[in-house]
């Protein structure tokens, strides 16, 4: 978790009493987790086949879509530590600064405190889908 939360637990039975009461409900969950899948899925995809500056720039990408708090510009406000962001993208926290320097040079981010700031979306989204 990203922020304080709240644990909650369901009771088996009647979740499974729900849905057998409830196709659209069921309906929906099956789509959820389908969708959550998927995107752990490419995330793994991601972090075993994909350089650091590659993983980097897709994990940047997905809190931008996730967590995107700006209008023009994409504020990405994550309380994570660069060790921490690190972690999530499975290397080191070196690389990961290194990457947020190159990044920086090229004027694509800028970092306040613990917000990413992608200055420009449209060229961002470029470093990975260049045919965009």
């Amino acid at each position: 978790m990203l922020q304080d939360g709240k644990i909650l637990f369901l009771d088996k039975i009647a979740l499974e009493r729900d849905l057998f009461d409830d196709p659209e409900l069921a309906i929906q969950m099956i789509r959820y987790m389908s969708d959550s899948l998927r995107e752990l899925t490419s995330q793994l995809r991601d972090v075993a086949l994909l350089d650091v500056y590659a993983k980097t720039i897709k994990t940047l990408e997905r809190l931008g879509k996730k967590f995107n708090t700006g209008q023009n510009r994409w504020d990405i406000e994550i309380p994570l530590t660069i060790q921490e962001f690190a972690m999530v993208v499975g290397t080191s926290r070196e690389s990961v600064s290194r990457v947020f320097s190159k990044l920086k040079k090229q004027e694509m981010i800028e970092m306040k405190s613990r917000k990413i700031i992608i200055l420009d979306w449209c060229r961002f989204c470029t470093l990975l889908h260049p045919n965009l």
